[in-house]
């Protein structure tokens, strides 16, 4: 299918984008945005068992992701988003087929048909972005902040099928920022970089790193996760004793006493602490044993201590934390997790994006970052899903063998010129 009659028949709007600034030299940019004839649903089809279903799989994700011990920073810490992460996922989900599609819904747990699923992910992240609407503060005093944002850029030579657009559009409120991976991947390397900025208030500069694009790129997918709430109570600033793997040592730390959702059992204590607004909440979980603990750890048991709280007054201390998190790549973590089929190009088919090629993913990189103080929190977080051409190569003639297994001469000479650089014997290697 030719590019002009692809857009003819889509009936697309081509969009100026205006970007703005990021750590890697990146300055404003217009990229056209190739954009279904669709809007956003407001009112998605959804009901509580589709919603349920599709948080168990977030949740099922992220606990299995967390137990991997190589997304942990050098100092034991682990901070990321496992909503990011699925999100784009599922954003991918929707161009996939065959095993791809099989193994991505058994890895986030999708067990709903394509159109119900689609329809539950555009209310929850309907659900998140109404949080903002009755105002409330921030932690740095600006006002509350929660912002899911979905981005997908794609080679502007390729063709992108009218289905997938329309999901795009619907459900993610998203079009294709046509970009030229071909000629300039380092240019969209950085125009991505930029727009992923720009949507975390400049926390995340450079999702992508150096070399994590090339010419046989043709799409990034980008999905960015962006939180600052004050608490509902303020704290007090305190100090407190913490017992790590290096011993105990004292750290700054916050404190306040209130009624709270609190739960103690025989493994766990757990404690409910609500952001102004009431609607988001930070959950401390504070296991006897931790590795114990996070090894019988699912989504019904977890979803059982939330439940199963109740109001107490509890005195409440805990560390301050600042978590810096720098790019994962989380290529190796989620092939463990079962998708390393999208990974391999024998295998990965998202045949329902484009017909202009056969795609395979790259890579995968996750950046997030944490502050919490007795002010409130600030949690950012984005990910990025690097796809690539996958080229068949042609059949030739049948090679000429040649063993070189007794000694041989060797020369290196310039080409152009003919010149030998360096000449040599070879008797014994």
């Amino acid at each position: 299918m030719g590019k002009s009659a692809f857009f003819e028949r889509a009936a697309l709007a081509l969009l100026p984008l205006a970007l703005g600034g990021c750590s890697d030299e990146a300055s404003t940019t217009q990229v056209e945005v190739a954009r279904s004839a669709l809007s956003r649903d407001p009112n998605p089809a959804t009901d509580p068992a589709s919603l349920r279903s599709v948080v168990d799989g977030d949740i099922a994700f992220g606990l299995a992701l967390g137990r991997r011990a190589d997304i942990a920073s050098s100092d034991g810490n682990s901070f990321f988003s496992p909503h990011s992460i699925a999100v784009a996922f599922g954003m991918l989900y929707g161009g996939a087929s065959g095993t791809s599609k099989t193994d991505l819904a058994k890895t986030f747990g999708i067990s709903l048909a394509d159109d119900a699923f689609h329809a539950t992910r555009n209310s929850i992240g309907l659900n998140l972005e109404s949080r903002a609407i009755s105002g409330g503060q921030g932690s740095d005093g600006k006002g509350f902040r929660l912002t899911v944002e979905n981005s997908f850029w794609g080679e502007k030579s390729w063709s992108w099928e009218t289905p997938y657009l329309d999901v795009l559009a619907k459900n993610y409120g998203a079009g294709i920022n046509l970009v030229d991976f071909k000629a300039d991947f380092e240019g969209s390397r950085k125009t991505i970089n930029a727009w992923t900025a720009e949507h975390t208030e400049e926390r995340i500069l450079d999702l992508l790193p150096e070399r994590s694009l090339s010419d046989d790129s043709r799409f990034v997918l980008v999905n960015a996760v962006f939180f600052n709430a004050a608490w509902k109570e303020e704290f007090a600033v305190t100090t407190m004793p913490f017992n790590g793997p290096a011993g105990v040592k004292t750290v700054p730390a916050v404190t306040h006493e209130s009624k709270y959702r609190y739960l103690k059992t025989d493994e766990a204590e757990v404690v409910s602490v609500p952001y102004e607004g009431e609607k988001i909440e930070l959950v401390a979980i504070l296991p006897k044993d931790l590795s114990a603990f996070e090894a019988r750890l699912d989504a019904a048991a977890l979803r059982d201590l939330f439940a199963n709280e109740s109001p107490a007054p509890v005195i409440l201390t805990m560390p301050k934390l600042t978590i810096e998190g720098a790019t994962l790549s989380l290529k190796n973590e989620l092939s463990a997790l079962g998708l390393a089929s999208v990974f391999h190009e024998d295998a990965a088919d998202f045949s329902k994006m484009t017909k202009s090629g056969a795609l395979v993913i790259d890579n995968v990189y996750h950046q997030a970052k944490l502050k919490l103080d007795e002010k409130g929190t600030e949690a950012v977080a984005a990910t990025a899903i690097v796809g690539s051409d996958l080229v068949s190569e042609e059949i030739g003639p049948t090679p000429i063998p040649m063993n070189v297994d007794h000694p041989y001469l060797i020369f290196i000479r310039d080409i152009p010129t003919g010149e030998i650089l360096f000449q040599g014997r070879i008797v014994q290697p």
